[in-house]
């Protein structure tokens, strides 16, 4: 979803929207890693 929202951004021109999606999508593989490791902790 993140990337379809970055492609779309892009396509209309609306820099900023797509700069913040583009990090998410970057940024998904250590936000998953850090979820998991939260949830060790709780167990």
């Amino acid at each position: 979803l993140a990337y379809r929202l970055y492609t779309l951004c892009e396509q209309k021109k609306w820099a900023e929207e797509a700069r913040v999606y583009n990090e998410l999508v970057t940024s998904w593989s250590a936000i998953i890693a850090a979820s998991h490791e939260q949830n060790m902790d709780l167990f």
